[in-house]
């Protein structure tokens, strides 16, 4: 009330008063006032300054989080490494369509997921941390963001995580590993098989860490190894592969022709 007696004494007129609405868009100006290209200013302002300054801060964090990554890693890998792992092994559990089940059932995808995870670590519950050992309030928080089933064998996955093998186990601590691998599903090997491609894409493999390949190559069956090869063979890392060939090559070929005298 008592704003609108002082604009009827005024008069109604701010003009001169009160500052453009405009103002409060307007931040001055760092450097650059005066260039432009094809009448486009390329002047450089405080707005710019955050945006810029925001982005290296997010780009440091990322950098930070995937620096030197470990088998069991940090918190803030958890959603990098183990729930990948997971839905990696599982990927039946990733998504769920709400369309194909009971209305009211609690589905999984990409954004449960994430959430799941962010919720855990905020608990202190950071799977990450509970890997080998799980925790019973995992499968219910679980529940909750991703349904039963997923939360189910999530709760186990986190359980038996240290046991999961990892590309550098076979690279360079296969002697170590060996035994474990007898325990392993066919779809733990899998996801062994396509963590070592990952690894090939980007590294260059000693002879040494070649021939624990080859190695770890001689515990699978034929098709497994035909896996082995094609998804190494896709990474185009000819180094890589030439190594991996001398080893395996002739194996593969036996394989393959096993495989097409069965059908």
């Amino acid at each position: 009330m008592g704003l609108i007696l002082a604009a009827a004494e005024w008069g109604g007129e701010f003009e001169g008063v009160l500052d453009p609405i405009t103002g409060l868009f307007k931040t001055p100006i760092i450097f650059g006032e005066d260039w432009q290209v094809a009448g486009v200013s390329l002047y450089f302002n405080r707005a710019m300054l955050i945006a810029v300054t925001m982005t290296l801060i997010a780009v440091t964090l990322f950098v930070a989080a995937m620096w030197n990554p470990k088998v069991v890693p940090g918190k803030l890998q958890s959603m990098a490494e183990l729930v990948i792992d997971f839905i990696r092994q599982n990927p039946a559990h990733l998504r769920v369509d709400p369309g194909s089940v009971e209305p009211g059932t609690v589905c999984p995808n990409p954004a449960s997921w994430h959430r799941l995870d962010t919720s855990l670590r905020h608990m202190a519950l950071s799977p990450t941390e509970l890997a080998g050992r799980g925790d019973r309030i995992i499968f219910s928080v679980a529940q909750g963001f991703v349904g039963t089933e997923a939360a189910i064998a999530f709760n186990e996955f986190v359980s038996k995580y240290a046991s999961v093998i990892s590309a550098e186990d076979i690279l360079d601590r296969f002697k170590k590993v060996e035994d474990r691998l007898k325990d392993q599903p066919a779809s733990s090997v899998t996801a062994i098989i396509e963590k070592l491609a990952d690894h090939c894409k980007d590294n260059a493999w000693s002879a040494a860490q070649a021939k624990n390949v080859g190695a770890f190559s001689e515990t699978l069956g034929g098709e497994l190894l035909v896996t082995l090869w094609n998804a190494v063979s896709k990474t185009g890392n000819l180094p890589n592969i030439q190594k991996l060939h001398k080893l395996v090559g002739k194996r593969v070929v036996e394989a393959v022709k096993a495989g097409r005298d069965i059908k």
